[in-house]
């Protein structure tokens, strides 16, 4: 069967399961899609919720490494429960892009999270992962990977949301800079992170690189 017979196959299922999806119940819980494992977003995510009074069923290949607390179940990632929880849930948080496809209702949010920010797709600014129209809105971490996102999805702009990187901000949340580093009313900390994997051959044409030639240019940030 070829690629394009597949996709058709797939998208009509999708339309089937978006159709059924309108007619089940919802339950209050929160369904969080981590992936293979819990890692950046999606982590921090479930140890927020876990911490308050919430619902939370959280899919993960890797299951087996957590144990249910409180409030938190952990599931394996399989097709059956991907489609249980995503009609059954008022809330999903996705932040790896799950092979089932549905609609989310009028009374359901879909959030995409993304699990960090998309440097391995800057060099790929055509490639379309998935369809806007499954999710209710996408997350983008600045200004500077919006059109990365938004491409990614097809999504348009009244679906994005600029939300920064959650596991950032909780990594930072009782960060104090040392004294001796604090030379000026402004601390920059600059943690690049360079891909040169997964397909991607990066060069410093494709991702800008701050070097000690052009250090200046990080003005431009501030």
């Amino acid at each position: 069967m070829n690629a394009g017979i597949k996709n058709v196959i797939r998208k009509v299922l999708y339309s089937l399961l978006s159709v059924v999806n309108v007619v089940v119940p919802k339950k209050n819980q929160i369904f969080v899609y981590a992936g293979n494992l819990l890692n950046n977003n999606s982590e921090i995510i479930v140890r927020y919720l876990g911490n308050h009074d919430y619902k939370v069923i959280c899919m993960a290949s890797k299951h087996m490494m957590y144990r249910t607390n409180g409030n938190v179940d952990f599931v394996n990632d399989s097709v059956l429960y991907a489609i249980k929880y995503m009609m059954t849930s008022k809330v999903m948080l996705d932040s790896a892009v799950h092979r089932i496809k549905m609609r989310p209702t009028s009374s359901q949010l879909f959030l995409n999270l993304w699990h960090g920010s998309p440097l391995k797709y800057l060099a790929k600014p055509s490639r379309i992962i998935s369809d806007a129209n499954y999710y209710t809105k996408i997350c983008y971490a600045a200004d500077i990977f919006k059109s990365t996102i938004q491409g990614m999805f097809n999504a348009s702009d009244s679906q994005m949301i600029l939300n920064g990187n959650l596991h950032t901000d909780y990594f930072y949340k009782n960060f104090k800079l040392p004294e001796k580093y604090r030379r000026t009313e402004i601390n920059v900390c600059w943690m690049p992170t360079y891909r040169n994997g997964l397909g991607v051959k990066a060069t410093s044409d494709d991702i800008p690189i701050i070097d000690r030639q052009n250090i200046h240019e990080i003005n431009n940030y501030l």
